[in-house]
């Protein structure tokens, strides 16, 4: 009877542990949910209460990480120079002060978006957003989308195509220390428009983000899920602003030079 009996308390046995670990399991998500959500709940919180901070501090740090991001793919994708070509890249920079080499992590680059997304996309983008488009654009009921329509149109009709990109190309000139960055970086601006089509590109992605961000996206969270996007957009505007740029030995802004 006993040898008999042993494997009915071993299957309870097994059976109480399985239940056992099953609890452990449970009572982990239910913790590993709730952690979480107060987190979430402090996110919310910090862009509720501080919009400003918030602003600056998130489009800040998307832009710093995609310039890099740009920087390293424009790295992996240069050819290895010849040696006679690495010698006059040598000569050249010995003999030019402002020379920044392909090769190397360009920091005045990087400190130049991450200036315009904390200032621009950040800051100024929330006072656009949330501060002065619901003074221009009141939202009245049964005309929402005409609301939205005309936001989305201002932004990438007259913010973007004369301030926001402007300002891009400007922060950059001056970072690169340019004698003259006001026309130096209107004049890339310019080329860009021209060459390499970047409006078009500007209005094919924003145009539709736009629309969400107007429409569904509260408030207080617009300058998060526009850096959410822009993170990739400006991947796109640093990439597009330095070719053209990349296995030249001398910095787009040496006084004088012709800004391709």
């Amino acid at each position: 009877c006993a040898v008999s009996g042993f494997p009915v308390v071993s299957a309870f046995s097994n059976s109480a542990i399985s239940l056992t670990r099953h609890g452990r399991e449970e009572s982990a998500t239910t913790l590993n949910i709730a952690e979480y959500g107060r987190i979430l709940e402090a996110v919310d919180e910090f862009y509720t209460t501080m919009p400003v901070q918030s602003a600056f501090l998130t489009c800040a740090l998307k832009a710093h990480a995609a310039d890099a991001i740009a920087q390293l793919r424009s790295r992996c994708g240069d050819q290895v120079p010849a040696s006679s070509q690495i010698v006059d890249a040598r000569i050249e920079s010995e003999s030019t002060s402002q020379s920044l080499l392909s090769s190397e992590f360009q920091l005045p680059r990087n400190v130049a978006f991450l200036l315009y997304g904390g200032i621009y996309q950040g800051v100024a983008q929330h006072f656009i957003y949330n501060v002065l488009f619901p003074q221009l654009f009141p939202t009245v009921a049964g005309f929402e989308m005409i609301t939205v329509a005309c936001k989305v149109l201002t932004d990438i009709t007259f913010f973007g195509p004369l301030i926001s990109l402007p300002m891009s190309f400007i922060i950059k000139s001056v970072v690169y220390g340019s004698s003259d960055p006001l026309n130096d970086g209107l004049k890339k601006y310019q080329s860009d428009i021209l060459e390499k089509d970047l409006l078009f590109r500007y209005w094919g992605l924003w145009g539709p983000v736009n629309c969400l961000t107007f429409s569904v996206v509260p408030p207080h969270l617009r300058i998060a899920f526009v850096a959410s996007v822009s993170f990739f957009w400006m991947i796109c505007l640093s990439t597009l602003s330095n070719q053209g740029t990349e296995g030249k030995q001398k910095s787009v802004f040496v006084p004088g030079e012709r800004i391709t």
